[in-house]
């Protein structure tokens, strides 16, 4: 059976290898949120947020900001073990699928898909 903590692993795609303070950030960012909004969530201040995610200092409630973020904070936890077919089948996925996989995992609305760059004005 697959748990929410290995779907959230296949979904955000971060290794268990990935220093603390990229996973917070990277998991921060995919759910869209601020810093702010991250430390409003876990009653910490915006500057310890991002001392978390430069590594100058680590969570002292590390649960409250796992069960915000849906990540494990644990450096030594296992990496989950995803079958490959299930792999597959989210490697397959548009961008707009995975936010909304994402939205119905976390709990949070999906927010619209960011618009990519242009590099200059198209001429009419």
């Amino acid at each position: 059976m697959l748990t929410y903590g290995a779907m959230c692993f296949m979904v955000l795609g971060m290794a268990a290898d990935t220093p603390l303070g990229t996973r917070i950030r990277r998991a921060r960012e995919r759910l869209r949120m601020s810093q702010e909004e991250l430390g409003a969530a876990v009653k910490a201040s915006r500057s310890a947020v991002n001392s978390w995610e430069k590594g100058r200092a680590e969570p002292r409630n590390k649960t409250v900001v796992e069960d915000v973020l849906g990540i494990s904070l644990d450096e030594d936890a296992p990496e989950p073990k995803i079958p490959a077919g299930l792999q597959r089948m989210v490697d397959a996925l548009s961008d707009e699928e995975r936010e909304a996989l994402l939205a119905e995992l976390t709990g949070r609305p999906a927010g619209p898909a960011p618009r990519p760059r242009r590099r200059g004005r198209e001429s009419a």
